[in-house]
Order: structure tokens, then sequence, then C-alpha cells
């Protein structure tokens, strides 16, 4: 499958056409309320064409571009979670009748998705989500038929912004792992094309179908050209330095550099809700007045809420200071002894959309570098 094919901007159309074919609806980048989101697409012209993104600690601005590039930002506020793990989903509803309660579960029969345009962090914080609601010991029937309808159109990056860190997770700026299919926008002087290659089976039958030409070896390598000097792009920022840091989390946890970010968080939970990769959530209660029927929800949560640390009559994270740490420290420590690997793919989004611009890049070095100061 390490074949290379070729095509130009007016044959993603054709993709469209047969990923619509196969049943598939379609996921993708699209421009929602001044900032680039996910949600259904019909055609190529329904993505960002021409438009860029300008990414720092708390700012995020579109730009256009100048160009027709499809692909020419990096990451918006809206991930790929929310098509797989649901912001808010019915788990079952009970109706009294005579006098007794009858339970229904919720069985949901998700149509196949396609999400186009997914980048390197992204498709490792669905591989992370995976192992959370998948492959575990206790599997989320739901979240798994989601997964096992889809078909996945891997981008890679070749512009970032100095918000990302993906190199520091060997996840990026290149797609890999089992995506069904990768892109590569080339566009220079005036050339402008995509290298094509398939990841699965199902991505070499539709790439079969699609019956593309196959990609010049001097294409080829103008395409990986781009996505190493992106690379080299992405390692000049500030990065998050693995060796050691879980112990050094664990090492810190009384340091008082704690309370310094508990004074600026906000508590505003925004970092939780834009990773691709967090998972909290709470069951919630939806009754009828007349009392008769009753339907349980499970929707989003976050660890910055502070109800979300209440137990058994009493809060165990009573301050913005433990929530932070909670989250900052189950992010990149308690999640590899879970998980056995970081939940954090340096997509920078948490960097991006935090209100006074709360960088974990910088908490973590000042944490690792002073060590524990109780």
């Amino acid at each position: 499958m390490s074949q290379k094919f070729w095509c130009k901007p007016k044959d993603l159309s054709a993709l469209f056409l047969l990923l619509k074919e196969a049943g598939f609806t379609l996921f993708g980048p699209r421009v929602e309320v001044g900032a680039i989101g996910i949600g259904v697409i019909q055609q190529p012209e329904d993505l960002p064409v021409g438009l860029t993104e300008q990414q720092s600690a708390g700012r995020y601005r579109l730009r256009k571009r100048g160009d027709g590039a499809y692909f020419g930002f990096t990451v918006g506020p809206t991930g790929w979670r929310r098509q797989l793990h649901l912001p808010k989903e019915k788990l079952f509803s009970a109706q009294k009748q005579e006098g007794r309660w009858q339970v229904t579960a919720s069985e949901e029969k998700p149509s196949p998705k396609a999400f186009i345009g997914v980048r390197a962090c992204d498709w490792k914080s669905i591989l992370i989500q995976d192992l959370v609601f998948k492959e575990g010991d206790f599997c989320d029937q739901s979240y798994s038929a989601r997964r096992e309808n889809l078909f996945v159109v891997g981008v890679d990056c070749v512009v970032s912004a100095p918000t990302c860190f993906c190199t520091s997770f060997d996840c990026g700026p290149e797609v890999s792992g089992g995506v069904d299919l990768a892109l590569t926008e080339v566009l220079n002087s005036g050339n402008h094309y995509f290298v094509v290659r398939a990841g699965t089976s199902q991505g070499q039958k539709i790439l079969h179908k699609w019956q593309l030409s196959e990609a010049k070896e001097e294409s080829v390598a103008e395409a990986k050209q781009l996505v190493e000097d992106n690379r080299r792009r992405v390692k000049g920022n500030p990065q998050v330095e693995l060796e050691g840091l879980k112990q050094a989390l664990y090492d810190s946890w009384n340091h008082l550099h704690w309370e310094e970010v508990g004074k600026r968080c906000l508590a505003c939970s925004n970092c939780t809700l834009v990773c691709p990769t967090c998972f909290c959530s709470t069951t919630v209660d939806q009754v009828e007045l007349e009392g008769d029927r009753v339907e349980r929800f499970r929707q989003w949560e976050s660890c910055f809420n502070s109800e979300h640390g209440y137990l058994h009559g009493g809060g165990v994270r009573p301050d913005i200071t433990s929530r932070y740490r909670q989250w900052l420290s189950h992010k990149l420590a308690s999640w590899q002894d879970q998980f056995g690997t970081p939940g954090c793919t340096g997509c920078g989004r948490c960097v991006v959309w935090c209100p006074v611009g709360i960088d974990l890049r910088q908490e973590i070095s000042l944490l690792k570098e002073s060590g524990e100061k109780p």
C-alpha cells in the first residue's frame, strides 16, 4: 500500500461522490461562526478554501491566504470527537404504565460517516479514545458502532501554528497509522495538486475506483519535502519533553507553582471542551411534569467543574488549583498508567482557547526544572 497517486483539486469531487455512493455521510472542516469547525459537507468547495488561521495563546483569527489551498490551515476549536463521543446522548427511557415502569434502552443505529481532512494530531486522538471506549475492559457499544462505520481521509500538515507541538508525541505532521486514505496538498509556483496514498484495504478499494494516475517521483519528493519543512517548523516551537515527565509531575504534587497557575485559571473548562481526547461525562435525568416518563442522558463534563469532584458528601477538589493540577497530571501522567500513552497529541487547542493564555508547555517546563518545592 506504499504506492502513491496524483490528482488535481478538481478530482476531489470524484472522491466525494464515490464516498457518498458507498453510503457515507461526509464530515469535514468548514467555516462556522468565525472559526474552522467540523460539520456535514457535500462538495470540496464547502471546505475552508483559501483560508488559514492565526493562532497564539488565547487568540484565534481566520485570515485569507491569497491562494486556493483546500487545507491551508491547522485545527480549529471543534475536533472530531463530538462525532464519535457525542456531547449528549440518550442512554435509556422509562415509561410508567398501570403502576409499573417499562425501561427501554437506547438503540442507536449510526449511519456510516467519512471524515475528510483529519490531521495527524486528531487521528492520534481518535486512536487514544479507542483505548478508552473500544479496546479496554469496558466497551462502549455506541462509540464502537460509530467507530466501525467510519472512513477516514487524513491530510498531512504542510502548515503549522506556533501552538503546534505534535512532534513531541511523534504523531505528526504526517498522518499515518491506519487512515483509509491520506492526502498531501502541494501548492508551489502555480502548481496545485495532491499526492494520495491508501492505508487500509477499504481505502485501497476507493482508490481503485477513483482511477488516479500514479504520482511521478518528483511530485512525491516535493510533497515529502513540504511535510519535512513543516516538521522542522513545528520542532522549532516550544515542546513537551516526555522523558521523565510522568514521575516529575507526580513528584511536583505539592509544588507552590500550582497555586500560581490556579490564580490565573478561570476554571471555564474551555481546555477540556476543545481537547480531542478528554472523555469525562456525567448523567442527567429529564422527567416529564406528569412524572410518568423519564429519559437518562450522558453528556460531556469537565474536571474543572466543582460538581465533577463531588463524592460522598464533599468535594475532593475544592479549589481551582487542585482542579488544574488534576487535569494536567491526568493528561500527561496518570493517563499513561491507565492507557499506556499520554492523553495529549500536541494539537495546541488548549493553549489557543484558554481565555488567559495558559500554555501547558510553559507550566510543565517550570515544574520539571525546579523539582518539588513544598
